[in-house]
């Protein structure tokens, strides 16, 4: 150890004599490995092995003197911190300023006196000592700074690319949930004319033409509902789920239309896995997912279910309030996805699939959904290592009951006085027709100035009100606001192509009843039976 603390001084002379005398003082005041040279060459020629804490170097010698030796080593990167002090007989102002300017520490003048060679000896060592450390700390400082900032722009980074596709998903969103609502608008036409085609034939071939085109429009109908969840507008009904049950009820599904070659595994670390939601959509969510995942394996291969409980904090990397949440993941041992795939994932339309063996709405969909229900879906993967997809949802401690579902049948509605505002034609045509089919007197209103002016012509005389949410010029609250003002218990029914949920503004104001585009002929009589009746 002592000698790894021992300081290593390089003496340059050419004198012998001067040697004699310097090894010895050196020696006798302090631990130093001690290196000679008797030129500038072969002074420098050592340099590039050893490399000293200090440099003793005369000025006067043959070939290069000391000035021109100190020069080229100042001029290496690698030797100019060494501390050179120059040993003169002279001691000129001349040399003194010359040498400072070479960059020099010190002089030592001859016949040397050994209590100020050692003084001015240690103070170099001492300062070349310290400038090492400051030097040594400060790189580190930088570096561990220059760490630091990578890191913050790394995540600064991630998180501007969290917004920008957050940003574009949520304008993909906005412009799918448009389209999808002014696509049910056409399918309500659709719908309702093909069922007043039913009502009034009795031919088999027509019936037949009718019942494909119903089951074609409400196979659109299912595709705008995907649309509607990627757009978070098609939440419908809000229930305990039980997910440990919906994977079960999936996994029947799965064993059933996947290959064999695929196996379904389950790992339920919490059998209390509940949320709130539409239990539907959630299976549906789920459901999309574990079919990609059949897809990504045509060889065979093994899905795996998996719930837990997570109580997340601020700094989760989940992006949702601390609290406690029900989490799922799906993983599978298919070809994996790229990073560039992952970036498009839950993008509508978007898919990797054949032409005709995929719409690209079935992930988006889900995405939508689990955004629905306050939730967080991301997904990891790598090109043949498969992919996981972690789905976390807001736990509850509520458990999960049966659903009640309503048959088909015509309710008797005859007589009924309905005003119907809707800016659709298709819409005022076949929902009039529909109505009319049910024995009711129709009125119609093409905006909702219209329907709240005839509205006020006789406010008596209507059962009740069929109003679009929305609509140009005055809108479904607007129209609805004004019926109030004219009738205070105006029984009126929404009709939207979104869900009952992006209508609920209205509905906590009083409208009596919701009904979703596109409806069919018993839907409709039903709703408005029960609000007849009433």
């Amino acid at each position: 150890m002592e000698e790894s603390n021992e300081k290593r001084i390089l003496i340059v002379d050419d004198t012998p004599t001067n040697i004699r005398v310097l090894v010895p003082i050196l020696m006798e005041h302090g631990k130093f490995q001690i290196n000679i040279s008797n030129n500038g060459r072969d002074a420098l020629k050592l340099l590039e092995k050893v490399k000293p804490d200090l440099i003793l170097l005369d000025i006067m010698m043959p070939e290069l003197d000391g000035f021109e030796t100190c020069k080229i080593i100042k001029e290496d990167e690698s030797l100019k911190d060494i501390p050179i002090i120059f040993l003169t007989a002279k001691n000129e102002t001349e040399d003194l300023a010359k040498g400072f300017a070479l960059g020099a520490a010190d002089f030592v003048s001859k016949p040397f006196n050994s209590v100020e060679l050692m003084a001015r000896v240690k103070t170099h060592i001492e300062l070349k000592q310290n400038r090492d450390l400051l030097k040594t700390t400060l790189e580190n400082l930088v570096k561990q700074r220059t760490e630091q900032l990578e890191k913050e722009t790394i995540e600064k980074l991630k998180l501007k690319d969290q917004l920008m596709q957050s940003q574009k998903m949520e304008a993909i969103g906005q412009l799918a949930g448009g389209v999808a609502h002014d696509f049910n608008n056409q399918l309500g036409g659709i719908i309702g004319s093909a069922e007043l085609i039913k009502h009034f034939t009795k031919d088999e071939k027509i019936l037949k033409y009718a019942d494909l085109i119903l089951g074609a429009a409400q196979s659109s109908a299912n595709l705008t509902k995907q649309l509607l969840a990627f757009a978070r507008k098609g939440k419908e009904t809000s229930m305990p789920v039980d997910l440990n049950k919906t994977i079960m009820q999936i996994t029947q599904l799965l064993q059933r239309s996947l290959d064999k070659k695929i196996n379904i595994a389950h790992d339920f670390k919490s059998y209390n896995t509940f949320t709130i939601g539409d239990p539907a959509q959630l299976e549906n969510a789920l459901l999309n997912i574990a079919i990609n995942a059949g897809h990504a394996m045509p060889e065979g291969g093994e899905i795996v279910f998996s719930t837990s409980i997570l109580d997340l904090d601020d700094s989760s990397p989940y992006n949702l309030p601390a609290d406690c949440y029900a989490c799922v993941t799906i993983s599978d041992t298919g070809i994996g996805m790229s990073s560039e795939v992952m970036e498009r994932i839950f993008e509508p339309f978007f898919t990797t699939k054949d032409k005709d063996k995929g719409t690209g709405l079935g992930l988006s969909a889900t995405y939508g959904t689990v955004k629905q229900h306050s939730g967080s879906i991301t997904v990891e993967s790598e090109i043949g290592k498969g992919s996981t997809f972690t789905i976390l949802l807001p736990a509850s401690q509520e458990k999960a009951f049966g659903k009640y579902d309503s048959g088909n049948k015509l309710s008797d509605i005859s007589s009924s006085r309905i005003l119907l505002i809707d800016d659709e034609e298709v819409i005022l045509f076949t929902v009039g027709e529909m109505l009319t089919t049910l024995n009711c007197e129709v009125t119609t209103a093409s905006d909702g100035e219209k329907g709240v002016e005839i509205f006020k012509q006789n406010p008596d005389g209507f059962d009740v009100v069929i109003l679009d949410k929305i609509m140009p010029r005055m809108n479904g609250l607007e129209v609805y606001l004004k019926l109030k003002e004219i009738k205070e218990d105006v029984k009126v029914i929404l009709a939207s192509g979104y869900s009952e949920e992006q209508a609920q503004e209205i509905l906590d104001m009083g409208v009596s009843a919701f009904i979703r585009k596109p409806y069919t002929m018993s839907i409709l009589s039903e709703n408005l039976s029960k609000l007849i009746n009433k």
